[in-house]
């Protein structure tokens, strides 16, 4: 299957049912007739802009990001909104999000290109920013600090 019809299957699939894992994801492809490994489906879900987040009932799944809303709203309005503390440890730093966002905060960071940015780490409601130095870090802290006291 080209990769372009699997990324349409993905789509369809996340809009008809509950998916929590990419395991649960691969199995259900699988079913489909689409064998993919974990790391093809690891990038689909990059490239598709895919999260999770919780739905109505409060299970976490895997959602596309709305185009409208990752287009409206600016890294500055994302990071004010879903960022909650910050703590520096020596050239990285660890931002505490709403549970279920810091995916979407680090694809975000990650999609500015910062130089000083070397790379993020996102679990479900913590990113861990490695920066390339420790003044960068310190200097990096400031500026997301400036952006959640302005909410």
């Amino acid at each position: 299957m080209k990769k372009a019809d699997r990324h349409r299957l993905i789509l369809s699939l996340l809009n008809e049912q509950s998916i929590e894992t990419q395991d649960e994801l691969i199995q259900i492809l699988s079913q489909q007739g689409v064998i993919a490994t974990q790391a093809t489906i690891s990038r689909d879900i990059r490239e598709l802009g895919i999260v999770k987040r919780h739905d109505a009932q409060g299970k976490v799944r895997y959602v596309q990001l709305e185009e409208q809303r990752a287009n409206a709203l600016e890294l500055e309005e994302i990071i004010a909104e879903m960022v909650s503390h910050i703590v520096q440890v020596q050239f990285m730093l660890i931002l505490h999000t709403q549970l279920g966002t810091a995916n979407m905060v680090a694809a975000l960071i990650d999609e500015a290109h910062f130089a000083e940015v070397a790379g993020t780490i996102a679990g479900t409601d913590t990113v861990i920013i490695i920066l390339v130095s420790e003044e960068q870090a310190t200097l990096f802290k400031e500026q997301l600090e400036t952006i959640i006291e302005k909410e």
